[in-house]
């Protein structure tokens, strides 16, 4: 009972080092470099920095060789559409497969609009191939709209 309090403790944002709130936080376990890329999309209006604290919760419960890469390529743009804010993280992922050579995985967890984002870079990354060299993991959204919205706020 003690463990599963320590994963999920109240922590201030602002007590956090400033390496915890940027976009990128490679998570290495001794056994080597990491393997497996987790990728963490905001919503609307959001920042990479907003998925701060999944990236702390990975590595509070000391989760094997992941590089957790906090997705800032279409940070104030959500406006401009699911389909041009896919793209650029459909490029992000890919540049950061490119530097990181040992990524073999990959896992998308988004936020809002940013499960829609997810969704839209999947199908760009798998037009382009990617899934033949990187293995998908999990598709992970909360509070996303798939199924679009009744009324649009007046």
């Amino acid at each position: 009972e003690k463990e599963e309090e320590d994963l999920l403790p109240v922590v201030n944002r602002r007590k956090l080092p400033a390496e915890k709130t940027k976009g990128n936080h490679q998570l290495r376990a001794p056994q080597g470099p990491p393997t497996h890329l987790i990728v963490l999309a905001h919503g609307v209006y959001g920042y990479g920095s907003d998925m701060w604290y999944f990236a702390y919760l990975f590595e509070k419960a000391k989760c094997p060789i992941y590089h957790v890469l906090s997705a800032t390529s279409y940070e104030g743009r959500t406006r401009d559409g699911v389909d041009l804010c896919g793209g650029l993280l459909a490029e992000e992922v890919q540049k950061c497969v490119s530097e990181i050579k040992t990524l073999k995985k990959v896992s998308f967890i988004g936020h809002s609009l940013g499960g829609l984002v997810c969704r839209y870079a999947i199908g760009v990354l798998m037009k382009d191939g990617f899934f033949q060299k990187v293995q998908p993991e999990h598709f992970v959204s909360f509070a996303s709209p798939h199924l679009g919205v009744r009324r649009l706020a007046s």
